[in-house]
């Protein structure tokens, strides 16, 4: 498996979206749409803002030719309120001077727990620390099927704020 930031992936970017996509929709907790117009406004809020935004931190884990994760991410977040539209994110802000860079993983459903979300985990933190930044976070629903993943990555500091009806908690790592 190797690991490919965006911005050097030199083949189709079409093709690598829509397994992007593929990908993404496979691990959303959404799944019912209305229209196609709401399923790639989805799509752009959660994801395709960091393809658009963030793609010197956006890296695919590639087998071959196919995609069996990614990972979007931010290196300064405080910098990116003003484009990232997510629940709750802005939240938390009062954290980002400790953790200034946050991401999502997402892989493909035959290959997780086989280390691909570590190895792009590992990526992302190795790039960070050579630049510098000393903290990541990443945010997510209490008792979520990725909580555990993050704590065995060293995500230690965390907490639950209400945000609305929902919950959300916040895990930092420093690095």
């Amino acid at each position: 498996m190797e690991i490919i930031s965006l911005v050097d992936y030199s083949k189709d970017k079409k093709n690598i979206l829509a397994q992007v996509k593929d990908i993404f929709f496979e691990s959303a907790v959404r799944k019912e749409f209305t229209t196609d117009e709401d399923r790639n406004d989805y799509f752009k809020k959660w994801c395709g803002v960091y393809w658009d935004n963030y793609s010197c931190s956006f890296y695919l884990a590639m087998e071959d030719d196919h995609l069996v994760g990614y990972l979007s991410g931010c290196k300064k977040s405080l910098d990116s309120l003003s484009v990232l539209k997510m629940p709750g994110y802005a939240e938390f802000s009062d954290e980002f001077d400790n953790f200034p860079a946050h991401y999502h993983i997402n892989c493909h459903h035959a290959k997780r727990g086989l280390g691909v979300g570590s190895k792009l985990d590992d990526h992302f933190c190795n790039v960070l620390r050579s630049e510098g930044i000393g903290g990541v976070f990443i945010i997510t629903a209490p008792m979520s099927r990725p909580t555990s993943f993050y704590m065995k990555k060293g995500f230690n500091h965390s907490y639950t704020r209400e945000i609305g009806s929902a919950s959300l908690i916040f895990m930092g790592k420093r690095l």
